[in-house]
């Protein structure tokens, strides 16, 4: 949500700019793009560990799952950690 929010701003900037845009608003977009993607990679990293179990959630919902954590194949993992991921992106 927050990437699209970003990318309609910027759009409507850009798009009531109606000239060239000079270098100072190319630096500008990009360093606030460069930002957005640290934020996310940050949020991703402190959410890996739970996914993967290194450490234990306060949630139930972890602990209920700790039983099938075990029986997971390496190809269930592989997509869960996908899956997750990809839902924290979109």
């Amino acid at each position: 949500a927050i990437a699209f929010v970003m990318i309609l701003v910027t759009a409507c900037v850009l798009g009531a700019a109606r000239h060239e845009v000079d270098e100072t608003v190319t630096i500008l977009i990009e360093g606030v793009s460069k930002v957005i993607a640290a934020f996310s990679i940050a949020t991703l990293s402190l959410k890996v560990p739970k996914w993967l179990g290194i450490y234990a959630a306060k949630s139930k919902k972890m602990e209920a799952l700790k039983g099938s954590l075990d029986t997971l194949t390496l190809s269930e993992l592989r997509f869960n950690v996908a899956w997750n991921i990809w839902r924290e992106m979109a």
